[in-house]
């Protein structure tokens, strides 16, 4: 019984950590976005790259990792999110500019 409501629970966050996290860490390369935040607290959407919010088109993943000099800051943005309890789970965009 014990093992049954340790595997509900942890169900259960699992899937709750997976509704409420942000498009940055589904994203892949090519992938398009946009900005629904500030650029202090940016809130990352997936959109199609053709959208009029499109702002950023991703170049480069890094998974499980929060140091964005792993992109190249002369060519790109950097975009780190880490989330999740001691920031176990963690990524880098690194992104290009669609609105020059």
């Amino acid at each position: 019984m014990t093992f049954v409501v340790l595997g509900l629970v942890l169900g259960g966050l699992a899937a709750f950590n997976s509704f409420f996290s942000s498009d940055a860490k589904k994203a892949a390369v090519g992938d398009c976005m946009k900005n629904n935040g500030t650029t202090i607290r940016p809130d990352l959407e997936k959109v199609d790259c053709s959208a009029s919010g499109a702002a950023y088109k991703v170049a480069e993943v890094h998974d499980d990792t929060a140091d964005e000099k792993l992109c190249d800051l002369t060519k790109y943005s950097a975009y780190s999110e880490a989330t999740g309890r001691r920031h176990r789970n963690k990524v880098v965009l690194c992104l290009e500019n669609l609105k020059k």
